[in-house]
């Protein structure tokens, strides 16, 4: 997996809440706007930091309650979910999965919109759009797993499998679009029992509970010191295999949209 980048654009663009541009002083020196003034809008390459904060806890929140492990933010995921956004918004509609395959294999997509109400790059849009595909569980059978309709968008976002995400919103705040690794794909049932696990009443594995005694299985170590030296093995190699990985592959049919209400 790509690395992530290691500074943010210098420039960012500011939108005034309601449409209005700031006024310019006359005289004195020029104040600078306060949060409830401005809304840092996402460019490009990257995204403003609070908002890769907020989907990072939206998703994660979500995620310990399954006892799943976290996600990381990618810059990789983030351009390719921009891409998708604001294809979107040129083509005016919702459109099928695109901008998906990387020299690092295939990601995952979610998508929302046309939204009714304009999405701005802050925290209730994205507990909004989060919790739109969170709520998707309700037609998730964990008796029968496997692929489902109706809940392809909750699948992803909670993939035991996907380590990393990228969210991002078109120029005109009426698309979203959330791209993870490595993508679900085609799998077999078996998978889904291990990477998409109901919810639990308990605290997942690794949080620690302070000083009581806690179960056998509380004690299990997800990140040991051999399996950082067997990630940092299967990353080289992977590296390594990007750069061999024939073009004519990146052409792929896709499956239709499923269906969501904004």
């Amino acid at each position: 997996m790509a690395s992530p980048k290691s500074s943010l654009s210098s420039q960012k663009r500011g939108t005034r809440i309601g449409g209005r541009s700031p006024k310019k002083s006359l005289a004195g020196p020029k104040l600078l706007p306060t949060a409830s003034e401005f809304v840092l809008e996402g460019d490009d390459k990257t995204a403003p930091p609070a908002w890769v904060q907020a989907v990072l806890m939206a998703h994660n929140e979500r995620r310990s309650a399954h006892w799943t492990p976290p996600l990381v933010w990618s810059e990789e995921c983030y351009e390719h979910a921009r891409m998708q956004a604001q294809a979107c918004e040129a083509a005016e509609r919702r459109l099928p999965k695109n901008f998906v395959e990387s020299l690092n294999g295939r990601h995952g997509q979610n998508s929302l919109g046309p939204s009714r109400k304009e999405l701005k790059w802050d925290q209730t849009a994205v507990d909004h759009i989060v919790g739109q595909w969170y709520s998707e569980q309700e037609n998730y059978d964990y008796a029968r797993p496997g692929a489902q309709k109706g809940c392809v968008n909750f699948i992803q976002m909670m993939w035991g499998g996907t380590c990393s995400v990228g969210m991002a919103l078109s120029s005109n705040g009426k698309y979203c679009v959330a791209n993870y690794f490595p993508a679900v794909g085609n799998v077999l049932s078996y998978k889904y029992g291990k990477n998409l696990l109901p919810c639990r009443n308990l605290p997942p594995p690794w949080v620690s509970r302070g000083d009581q005694e806690l179960p056998e299985i509380y004690k299990t170590v997800p990140c040991a010191e051999m399996n950082w030296k067997r990630h940092e093995e299967v990353s080289a190699l992977l590296e390594e295999g990007a750069k061999y990985k024939p073009l004519d592959c990146l052409s792929i049919d896709l499956p239709d949209l499923d269906p969501v209400n904004c």
